[in-house]
């Protein structure tokens, strides 16, 4: 599957789920995610865990130190360009942690987790990164 994590790799991830059987953008967020158009744009995916970890940070206003550096609930929120929207729950990642479970983070804490692909959380397709 779609296990990287790495920046880079979401749409590699999505184009894997997508194509796992079964999975159409009614219940996948990957499939909903690359289905996405906005702006005559059609190469949308879901981030890896890496990508939304960075996703947290711009939004929380916090400076890259490194792709390593985890996003926490300090800083100012972001109010540029694409910022807002963001609400202070978790968002879907594409990066799978074995057959069941998939990476998410949580844009109010910072926090990564995992949880079953059955749950319901938000999706923020995003176009290249990086």
């Amino acid at each position: 599957g779609a296990t990287a994590q790495g920046i880079g790799s979401g749409m590699a991830n999505t184009i894997a789920i997508k194509n796992q059987t079964g999975n159409v953008a009614a219940t996948s967020a990957a499939v909903y995610a690359f289905d996405y158009e906005n702006n005559s744009k059609t190469d949308w995916h879901l981030p890896s865990k890496d990508e939304l970890n960075q996703m947290c940070k711009w939004q929380r206003g916090q400076a890259w130190v490194s792709d390593a550096t985890i996003c926490n609930n300090t800083g100012t929120p972001n109010s540029g360009t694409g910022a807002s929207g963001f609400s202070s729950v978790f968002y879907w990642g594409s990066s799978e942690n074995g057959a069941d479970y998939a990476r998410l983070q949580g844009f109010d804490s910072g926090s990564q987790y995992s949880d079953r692909k059955t749950s319901t959380y938000f999706v923020r397709p995003v176009r290249a990164f990086g």
